[in-house]
């Protein structure tokens, strides 16, 4: 799961998963969607906190319009910042995060898609923004584990996502390493 970092790739579109024993209370449990990484530094939104606030009413509010969407409004992360979306709309996005995830924090973007149906959204409140280096180094120490991301797991149950990726993790590592070991979906069945 390092060999981007390690070979000197851009990790944007992988999501980042705090290890168990990451005690950052902004990020204890989390997975970020890095959106940006470069030399430069990176930016990325929490995917597994939603705030206490009506997505329906912040949308109303910001975009003027009726939207369609219910849920919360997610804390993206410690740092203020505009509202911003990850969501299915190729034709309304400022990036492809990876196939299938698009993200946008352009308002006539955020305006069109809070009236669209039958598509996937998540909206946030701040980012989380890491300085030059800064995240490499977090890496290194352990603090985070790498994850590709994928629209099931993006827009899933943001209070399954964390320990998902965490299998997810530990499946490519056994695949990886054990290939022919097969490990019975319930352990009690050993």
């Amino acid at each position: 799961m390092h060999l981007a970092r390690d070979i000197g790739m851009s990790l944007a579109g992988y999501c980042l998963v705090a290890s168990p024993h990451l005690d950052d209370p902004h990020f204890f449990r989390t997975v970020v969607l890095l959106l940006a990484h470069s030399p430069e530094g990176s930016m990325g939104v929490i995917l597994n906190r939603p705030s206490e606030h009506s997505l329906k009413k912040v949308l109303d509010a910001a975009t003027q319009k009726v939207s369609v969407h219910e849920g919360s409004l997610y804390l993206g992360g410690p740092v203020e910042g505009p509202l911003v979306a990850i969501h299915s709309v190729s034709s309304l996005s400022d990036l492809e995060c990876s196939p299938g995830i698009f993200f946008t924090s352009n308002r006539n973007h955020l305006i069109r898609l809070a009236t669209l149906t039958d598509i996937s959204i998540r909206v946030f409140d701040g980012y989380a923004g890491w300085s030059p280096n800064q995240l490499e180094q977090e890496l290194e120490q352990g603090g985070w584990l790498l994850c590709p991301s994928d629209p099931q797991s993006v827009f899933g149950d943001p209070d399954e996502i964390w320990n998902a990726s965490l299998r997810k993790i530990g499946d490519e590592i056994l695949s990886t390493h054990l290939p022919n070991l097969r490990i019975p979906d319930d352990p009690r069945s050993n």
